[in-house]
């Protein structure tokens, strides 16, 4: 009989103080002060309640380190899919030219380095120059205003 108060007593020691205050309410009092038989009675009577109806607290906590395997599936089918798709072809390619970053040409072909046609080139020169006037306050022609 002693030995059944020491295990109530062990037993008691190992709950969290939350469970400690539980168990105590149940009891009305300290559960250490219950008779090994009601004390034994009271835990079997809780645990069958407990598995019976659960609590709020059982929902699974994620721990730091606990990831969540299905997403990683879903994203390696995913970037598996992906790299199918470049390999065989399916992907749109599209080469700009690497000198002026313009799509619409391949790097040999840019115009920066074509020649421009003499035309377009003697067209700076090609008018005839306006004779400047001098700006003279004193010459014969100074009419200020």
């Amino acid at each position: 009989m002693h030995d059944e108060q020491l295990l109530i007593h062990y037993f008691y020691e190992g709950l969290l103080p939350t469970e400690r205050s539980i168990f105590d309410a149940a009891s009305e009092g300290a559960l250490v002060d219950k008779t090994p038989e009601a004390a034994r009675n009271l835990i079997a009577n809780m645990a069958a309640n407990s598995q019976q109806f659960g609590t709020r607290l059982d929902s699974p906590s994620k721990h730091v380190n606990e990831v969540n395997i299905s997403s990683l599936e879903q994203q390696i089918a995913s970037l598996t899919s992906f790299v199918r798709e470049m390999d065989v072809g399916n992907m749109p390619t599209v080469k700009a030219c690497g000198i002026c970053s313009v799509v619409g040409h391949p790097t040999d072909m840019c115009p920066t380095l074509q020649e421009e046609p003499i035309e377009q080139v003697n067209v700076a020169g090609g008018f005839p120059r306006q004779p400047q006037r001098k700006y003279d306050p004193y010459s014969s022609t100074y009419n200020p205003g």
